[in-house]
């Protein structure tokens, strides 16, 4: 496989303002940023994300030098961030959630394990149906994408 060069700084810039690729970013629905080059903060989203893939993902294993076998754990990675990890930006919903337009498991019917817990309460925040009965047993399922420990999905079963 041949090995790809990084681009320097001012190398790929008119891949980004090219006008093919604006149509391309607003028929998916994608608002370009653009940041003033060694200025903190003025691409703060992408900085987030670089700080999200570092703190739960690559300091939580030991990288490979073998191209494939990095990108495959990025891919679990960002299957596991978009599609079981919840974002408070997102109102506690995951990424796919928002993207296929699914109603957030916060909105759903909720279970109430505590037996004398009113089914009204102000507290109960957001307001969600109760499902089932209060004092209802549950167990959680704890499991890993992919067997990878820092990759954890957690299901109640009721």
């Amino acid at each position: 496989m041949p090995r790809r060069t990084i681009p320097l700084p001012g190398q790929w810039s008119g891949q980004i303002t090219d006008r093919g690729f604006g149509r391309w970013c607003r028929r998916r629905k994608i608002s370009r940023r653009f940041g003033e080059v060694e200025k903190y903060g003025s691409i703060s989203v992408i900085e987030r994300l670089l700080r999200t893939i570092k703190n739960e993902c690559t300091w939580n294993l030991l990288v490979s030098y073998d191209d494939e076998e990095f990108r495959n754990e990025l891919a679990l990675f960002v299957e596991w961030y978009n599609g079981y990890r919840s974002h408070s930006s997102l109102e506690v919903r995951t990424s796919d959630k928002v993207y296929f337009n699914r109603r957030p498991a916060c909105r759903r019917s909720r279970i109430e394990p505590r037996r004398r817990f009113p089914r009204g309460s102000p507290c109960a925040g957001p307001q969600a149906p109760l499902r089932g009965r209060r004092g209802q047993r549950l167990e959680l399922d704890v499991s890993y994408l992919a067997e990878r420990r820092h990759l954890s999905t957690a299901d109640l079963k009721i």
